[in-house]
């Protein structure tokens, strides 16, 4: 950077400015009369993440970008060119830079200093009218930019919640149509070993009554892995006894359905150990297991079913943005369920107590997600490995309440005060854009709501309430 001479020129071009086209010439004369004239080249930069704030900088020529540290990393996030102003402008609070101005291509500016701000106010009022509204159509457009990331961070929880819950089942019912395109593929061949038998209506009912009470039992999940090893070297001794030489797919499916020996021994006698009652047992054995695979692929299809509905819950996608009554019970269901992924991750201990009875609220059904997810994923945010969180829903007076709890370090007095204003955040670049509880003050208020926080190290509890 270097000084230079300011001439002539630098009055009609300020003129031309869009902040400075009706504002009298004297005024103009003055701000150049007591701003320095400095020089930028190539590669230089302007200021530095840090830098205090001390002027307006009204670009006459040239070109810098505005880069924003993200984890380590440079984004850029604009440029400044010639005819625009940027830095310090009348009645800002910016204290110091929080980004980098690295120059283009040569770049010419007008440092107008901050202590002259108030002689600007006196003498000319227009002028500072028009910076006012220069610093609000930014601050409007920051926000705006701001609001917008934050829109895409929400969604992108929500795909990489959707994405981590929908692998599962989706995992699960490939899984399961493999294995079940391999198990009929060997019915064929164990239905023509049954056939072999000359079995008569007596003995073919008999074995159905058998087959048919294990199916409308189930399967088994309540053994214990003690019992359910017992079981199995239990199952596969009798068959490997009675003669069976394949037993580890037998062995596995009669478990699962609690078929023991003395299920086994029914099976031979009503078959008779002079015949091939093995082969009873393994056409037994293919139904049984292709019924189970068959309900493993209903099930995950039925999970698939319900996370699609609950994102159409959770969004309300499919309805027009009217005011409704919300099922508060089922809007935190929902988000809890977008935000399983972390919980899960976390191993957060998840406390749900939701009052009988609890009412219904008139409010736009998309907001009121909004509310339980930017308050929930904090608290997931504030704990760490093995937290509790606690959600309770309760009435009190004429108004439902709500209470989110979470064992985090809790907010430290000194930003208590702050933690609902617009773009305040203790998260790191990128990891939050201080919007969150910005949106969720301004949701509760535009539907006649309250919130209330009370935190401590170990305890952090959110009140929402609403009136009935």
């Amino acid at each position: 950077m270097q000084q230079i001479e300011k001439n002539a020129e630098l009055l009609p071009l300020l003129k031309s400015f869009a902040p400075f086209t009706d504002i009298k010439e004297e005024s103009i004369q003055w701000i150049i009369d007591v701003s320095d004239y400095v020089c930028y080249e190539k590669g230089e930069r302007v200021f530095e993440i840090g830098d205090p704030v001390d002027n307006m900088l009204i670009v006459t020529e040239g070109e810098y970008i505005l880069e924003l540290e993200q984890k380590g990393v440079l984004r850029e996030m604009g440029s400044v060119q010639g005819g625009e102003l940027s830095g310090l402008l009348p009645f800002s609070r910016l204290k110091e830079t929080k980004g980098i101005g690295t120059v283009l291509k040569q770049t010419k500016i007008l440092l107008f200093p901050k202590e002259c701000f108030t002689e600007m106010v006196n003498r000319d009022y227009d002028l500072v009218q028009n910076l006012v509204g220069l610093m609000s159509d930014r601050v409007r457009d920051f926000s705006q930019i701001r609001f917008q990331n934050e829109k895409l961070m929400s969604l992108g929880k929500l795909s990489a919640g959707l994405a981590h819950e929908l692998n599962n089942p989706a995992s699960a019912m490939t899984r399961s149509a493999k294995d079940l395109h391999k198990k009929l593929h060997q019915t064929p061949d164990k239905f023509k070993r049954v056939m072999r038998l000359n079995a008569d209506d007596a003995m073919v009912d008999a074995v159905n009554d058998v087959l048919f009470a294990v199916l409308e039992t189930g399967t088994k999940d309540d053994l214990s892995t003690l019992d359910r090893n017992d079981l199995e070297d239990d199952i596969t001794d009798w068959l490997e006894n009675n003669g069976a030489t394949e037993t580890e797919d037998m062995t596995e499916t009669f478990t699962d359905y609690n078929f023991g020996i003395e299920k086994m021994e029914e099976i031979k006698k009503i078959v008779g150990a002079e015949n091939n009652f093995l082969a009873v047992l393994g056409w037994v054995e293919n139904v049984l297991a292709t019924e189970k695979l068959v309900c493993e692929i209903k099930e995950s299809s039925n999970r698939i079913g319900e996370l699609v509905r609950s994102v159409k819950g959770y969004s309300h996608m499919d309805k027009a943005p009217v005011r409704e009554p919300i099922d508060i019970k089922q809007s935190i269901i929902s988000t809890v369920i977008m935000l399983k992924h972390k919980i899960k991750s976390k191993q957060i201990n998840l406390e749900k107590t939701f009052a009988e009875d609890f009412p219904k609220i008139n409010a736009f059904g998309g907001e009121i997600n909004q509310i339980f997810t930017n308050i929930i994923d904090n608290a997931l945010d504030a704990m760490e490995n093995g937290g509790t969180l606690q959600i309770e829903t309760y009435v009190r007076g004429h108004n439902a309440c709500i209470d989110i709890t979470d064992s985090g370090a809790g907010i430290p007095e000194d930003v208590m005060s702050c933690i609902f204003d617009p773009f305040f955040t203790t998260k790191a670049i990128n990891e939050g854009t201080g919007m969150g509880l910005d949106i969720v003050k301004k949701i509760i208020t535009r539907n006649n709501g309250d919130i209330q926080v009370e935190s401590e190290p170990g305890k952090t509890c959110f009140t929402v309430c609403f009136p009935v």
